[in-house]
């Protein structure tokens, strides 16, 4: 049996008088006939097969305190209600095993598809959205131990193949990047509410598709040895450490000195939050014990945000590792750049 025409028509018609005139059990094919401009004879075999088809489910109901016998209400499916948000390829047949066709959810990338499907089937679109953002997530961390696309495609040396020529190689190459950074940033923005917005089956789809595509093109990959970065160093007072004529020089500000103190006196993990307050400031929270109580006492007093901005400017020199935690806030964490800075910097901590 296929989704034809007429079928399309008429399951248009149930959403339609859903929208406009919701009830609990749904409606009869009286009612859907009138929205359909067809009789209730013609209507009726017509949402038999729906029915068949899966896109309606049916319910007997008796009006309390009427002398009419139970009547058939009709409502959309979880599964009518999805082929609706897709909106595309009503003539697929339904006993096709696997149909891949451009707008189902059978098109997307198999690890998105195996791990959102049920979620976004029952209707649990952020839940859906935010775990596909993770499954790009675990892959570039598969591919480089690396799990932001900046850190990945940087000091992970990621290479994506599929260029169409040689020439545009580097904009191919900015493009995948900077594809696998927004889905960073929209994981972060999402985590920031209990449903991230995502309440339209359509846009949590076009989420998906998103990573589905980032899928696809991480599917094709080889890892390339990473430019090596200059190192860093840093003045401090008189005792300026010789530098080679090929590392760069940067002088670090003094929240950044601070930062870098807090993390050399960190007994455990060595990772900084940066919190933010409903209607206060942001506060920079240390994720293990300092034991240096003047450094933690500064850090209680320094504004988080810009900490964070200071932070920032450290993870861009790789001496940090910026992130964030299950709740979206900012975390960073000392990366192999800065662990080697305070083997070679051990006077910072006397500062």
């Amino acid at each position: 049996m296929f989704m034809n025409e007429e079928l399309k028509g008429l399951l248009e018609a149930v959403n339609k008088l859903a929208n406009e005139h919701p009830r609990p059990y749904g409606h009869t094919a009286t009612h859907i006939s009138h929205g359909f401009k067809g009789s209730k004879a013609s209507v009726s075999p017509l949402l038999g097969d729906l029915k068949e088809l899966g896109y309606l489910r049916t319910q007997k109901v008796k009006i309390p305190g009427s002398s009419m016998p139970a009547a058939t209400y009709y409502q959309l499916s979880v599964k009518g209600k999805a082929i609706l948000a897709i909106n595309k390829p009503y003539l697929m047949p339904v006993a096709a095993a696997n149909p891949v066709s451009t707008g189902t959810l059978d098109a997307l990338h198999k690890d998105i598809k195996a791990k959102c499907s049920n979620l976004y089937l029952s209707e649990n679109y952020p839940e859906a959205v935010e775990k596909g953002f993770k499954v790009v997530r675990d892959r570039l961390r598969e591919l480089t131990t690396f799990e932001t696309g900046s850190d990945a495609f940087g000091r992970g040396g990621l290479y994506i193949k599929g260029a169409t020529a040689p020439h545009v190689d580097n904009d191919f190459q900015q493009a995948v990047k900077f594809l696998t950074m927004a889905i960073d940033q929209f994981r972060n923005e999402k985590s920031h509410t209990s449903d991230g917005k995502i309440e339209n089956p359509v846009r949590a789809y076009e989420y998906l598709a998103l990573s589905s595509l980032a899928m696809h093109l991480l599917d094709d990959v080889e890892i390339k040895p990473s430019e090596e970065k200059p190192k860093v160093t840093k003045t401090i007072g008189n005792n300026q450490p010789k530098q080679n004529p090929k590392q760069q020089q940067v002088t670090l500000d003094p929240l950044q000195v601070l930062a870098m103190r807090a993390f050399g006196a960190m007994k455990d993990y060595k990772g900084l939050l940066i919190s933010y307050l409903s209607g206060g400031p942001a506060l920079v929270s240390p994720l293990s014990e300092i034991s240096d109580e003047e450094i933690a006492t500064a850090l209680n007093a320094i504004d988080g945000q810009e900490m964070k901005a200071n932070l920032d400017q450290l993870a861009r020199w790789g001496i940090v590792s910026a992130d964030s935690n299950s709740n979206g806030s900012p975390l960073y964490t000392l990366a192999k750049g800065g662990y080697d800075f305070l083997k070679e910097h051990p006077e910072i901590n006397k500062t």
